[in-house]
């Protein structure tokens, strides 16, 4: 459930020893003489000041920033890991349980003194928090692309990386991407895991927020409440991904063929045409573009044309106006009664109506 955690430590020690980096501004000549400082960063045990614009360190399994903020420059300290990574170094794929979680504070504690860094982490402020779920799927990643193209949130930014959406405001964010394909992307391991996982994450990423959502401040008040995160998450991801049904994917013919004419005009028979063409196509495979294509080109099939296919999937996939079915050639409503079924096995699956997802 948690992943990504960043901490604020409110007291804290560092010895002459910790092997921080320090980036200081550029040198300025100030009469006659050039002076590098910056404001002050932190004292060490001994009363030494250290000056610059922040001091950093990266360790194995986490990373450590001080840096100035606000308007009277204040010092503040953040610790920044992937709970789940920290404990299994492979990867961050798997959920943690409290215990789990207390345990990898503990570590996380001993491995700062170690580096000359004495603070206790259960009394540290959390100022973002990452959420997740992984659903696994009954078809490719990619064959949901249109349902969750057609996915809104209220008062959020939408961008779209390749496969990977992400809906964000100044102070949550929620992202839905092919976890498989992020892990293999970043060199993780993935030998026994399954084929197709799609993962849902809710970060909350201020203090503010993560007080008025889940009502703790620290670390220890994180623990002490971890059995309510899945609901906080369930509700959260419920009421902003799933709320607004209605007109998100069009079901009916009625609709595909008034859409195609708004968009293409005289020649939207044609565009519609073409673009089922191709969804049968994909759908022998099963809506793999890879395993079609190396189909195409076992076929002797000319570039040019393996490369207007290729264009005309990619803008496939985030076509939701293909009918309400999938580049599998499974309709939008099973698929999205997949999604909440699974991501909410406790509530029942939504009523799905002709002209669209209620």
């Amino acid at each position: 459930m948690i992943d990504t955690i960043r901490i604020r430590p409110i007291d804290y020690t560092i010895a002459d020893s910790t092997p921080f980096i320090i980036h200081r501004p550029p040198a300025h000549n100030i009469m006659g003489q050039y002076q590098c400082s910056g404001p002050m960063l932190y004292t060490t045990d001994s009363g030494r000041y250290v000056f610059g614009d922040k001091a950093y360190y990266n360790a194995n399994g986490w990373k450590l920033d001080i840096k100035p903020l606000g308007r009277d420059a204040h010092p503040y300290m953040f610790i920044t890991l992937s709970v789940p990574k920290f404990l299994d170094i492979t990867s961050n794929y798997r959920s943690v349980t409290a215990d789990e979680f207390y345990s990898a504070m503990r570590s996380l504690n001993a491995d700062l003194n170690a580096h000359g860094i004495y603070t206790s982490i259960n009394e540290a402020c959390i100022s973002r928090v990452d959420l997740f779920k992984n659903i696994i799927l009954d078809e490719p990643y990619h064959s949901y692309i249109p349902l969750i193209d057609a996915m809104t949130v209220m008062r959020a930014k939408r961008k779209i990386w390749g496969t990977t959406y992400l809906w964000k405001t100044n102070i949550w964010e929620i992202s839905i991407y092919d976890k498989i394909d992020e892990m293999k992307s970043k060199g993780m391991p993935v030998s026994g895991l399954p084929d197709n996982v799609v993962r849902f994450e809710l970060r909350l990423m201020r203090a503010q927020e993560i007080k008025e959502k889940l009502g703790v401040m620290t670390v220890d008040e994180l623990y002490g409440h971890f059995d309510l995160l899945e609901e906080y998450f369930n509700n959260t991801i419920k009421d902003k991904l799933f709320a607004t049904k209605a007109q998100s994917v069009p079901l009916s013919i009625e609709a595909t063929v008034a859409d195609y004419r708004e968009r293409y005009s005289k020649n939207w028979l044609r565009q519609y045409l073409r673009d089922k063409g191709v969804q049968t196509l994909l759908s022998n495979f099963n809506g793999d573009v890879g395993a079609t294509i190396a189909m195409l080109e076992n076929s002797e099939m000319p570039k040019s044309t393996i490369r207007i296919f290729k264009k005309d999937c990619e803008r496939i996939k985030r076509d939701s106006a293909i009918a309400g079915i999938s580049m599998a050639g499974k309709p939008m409503d099973s698929l999205y009664n997949e999604l909440f079924s699974k991501l909410f096995p406790n509530l029942p699956e939504p009523q799905i109506n002709v002209g669209g997802i209620e």
